[in-house]
């Protein structure tokens, strides 16, 4: 194919030809505004010559990039792949429309784009070849890759796991993709310790350039998983406790709360810090601290007064979020004593669904005295529709199962102090129960 002339024109000096296997992409254009001068003739005339020459080395060896656009820099640029210095109109070079690789005259011949083969692969559903497979160490295009098939991950050297250039880009790009996150996190969790000692090394230098949120909160969930025991890591992460960003704080706490699981030389300076988020204004925050608390090395009584006030929380997420950590407090011996009665009562009748369901899920993990009593304060609640009507009755006389003394009168003791309709309802019930019962259990 021929080279086309360039035009004369007043505007910026853009200079493309087209040689993909696919469609063109964007000109670029230079830094510099022009007019065209006649003297640059013969540097035409050597651009068109190369453009011919790579247009047939493409054609014949399949090496060449896909949606190439040959362009001729007017301001310094660098190949992407050896570093050379592109600059002049002698200089010419080759960008990618995959992976936007700007290669040198060299590089464009003998290393070509291989983001469309590897996706393709990856669609597929099939393994790397093994040449696919060792270009997974060139950062430039394992991330075009990344954004539409996260898998590609597994393949990644593990020289580029420890590049810090890499894992900022890394992280930019995958900050806000729940998919991307979560297969970087899969793939460094299965990489041997020396291995990850030397990531989460790079994790923190790069972590200390900041960045945007996400990234940030990842590079935290990240170093929390892959560090054992590390003093550096968990002052970082306690740093991030105070940072301006919810996203990055919510983060924070939940890394720190691990990272001190794995160390009880550093256990005991924790608690302080994460109780204090409970207070955050943020809702991702509270929510975290309270997702971190049973772990807490702490006193049970301290645990539960310092949720005390989340149970009552404005936001239905981290109320719901309290009551389920109330759950497993109550799980691990902490007592949850009549001052709570009025508040699960409450819950379990609240407009939020998600509230309901967490404090009806508490029930069973309560006393048989303290269940009949929360459910007889239930009947009370004004305004009970009548699935809540209905799903309280049957909960109450679920309790009589297996049939014994001290069940009977914890539940006659709260049918006692019902509203009516729900002394009415049980009346019946245990004089039908009782009569089917064994005379043992009668007695």
């Amino acid at each position: 194919m021929g080279a086309a002339m360039p035009m004369k024109t007043c505007t910026a000096c853009t200079t493309q030809l087209n040689f993909g296997n696919d469609e063109a992409v964007e000109p670029v254009e230079t830094s510099r505004n022009l007019e065209f001068d006649e003297k640059l003739l013969p540097f035409s005339r050597c651009f068109a010559e190369f453009s011919d020459e790579l247009a047939a080395s493409a054609a014949t060896r399949g090496l060449g990039m896909h949606d190439d656009t040959v362009v001729t820099p007017l301001s310094p640029v660098w190949c992407d792949v050896c570093g050379r210095l592109l600059f002049g109109m002698v200089q010419d070079a080759v960008q990618c429309g995959a992976c936007s690789r700007l290669a040198c005259k060299t590089c464009a011949f003998s290393r070509s784009c291989a983001v469309k083969e590897i996706g393709q692969y990856l669609a597929a559903g099939a393994p790397l070849p093994i040449d696919l497979q060792s270009r997974c160490g060139e950062a430039v295009l394992v991330l075009p890759v990344a954004k539409h098939h996260p898998s590609v991950l597994r393949y990644v050297s593990q020289a580029l796991w420890k590049d810090e250039k890499f894992l900022r880009q890394l992280l930019d790009l995958a900050g806000d993709d729940a998919n991307l996150r979560q297969a970087a996190k899969q793939q460094m969790s299965e990489l041997a310790q020396p291995d990850r000692d030397a990531i989460a090394a790079a994790m923190m230098a790069v972590l200390q350039q900041g960045f945007q949120s996400s990234g940030a909160a990842l590079a935290l969930e990240i170093l929390a998983q892959v560090t054992e025991k590390s003093p550096a890591v968990l002052a970082a992460a306690k740093e991030r406790l105070n940072d301006a960003d919810a996203v990055v704080r919510a983060a924070a706490v939940s890394a720190v709360s691990s990272l001190a699981r794995k160390d009880d030389r550093v256990c005991k300076s924790v608690p302080r810090d994460l109780l204090r988020c409970l207070e955050d204004e943020s809702q991702a925050v509270r929510s975290a601290a309270i997702d971190a608390l049973p772990q807490l090395h702490a006193e049970g009584r301290r645990k539960l007064a310092a949720l005390t006030p989340r149970l009552q929380d404005t936001d239905p997420a981290v109320k719901a979020a309290a009551l389920r950590c109330l759950q497993k407090l109550q799980a691990t011996q902490v007592k949850v004593d009549s001052r709570y009665r009025k508040t699960i009562s409450k819950a379990l009748a609240d407009t939020h669904p998600d509230v309901r369901e967490a404090a009806w899920s508490l029930i069973p993990h309560l006393d048989m005295g303290a269940c009949a009593t929360v459910l007889a304060d239930l009947s009370w609640v004004q305004g009970l529709d009548a699935a809540t009507r209905s799903r309280l009755v049957k909960s109450l006389r679920s309790l009589l199962e297996p049939i014994g003394a001290d069940r009977l009168t914890a539940i006659t003791a709260a049918v006692g102090i019902s509203n009516w309709w729900l002394r009415l309802a049980m009346t019946e019930f245990l004089h039908s129960y009782l009569e089917a019962a064994s005379p043992q259990a009668r007695g």
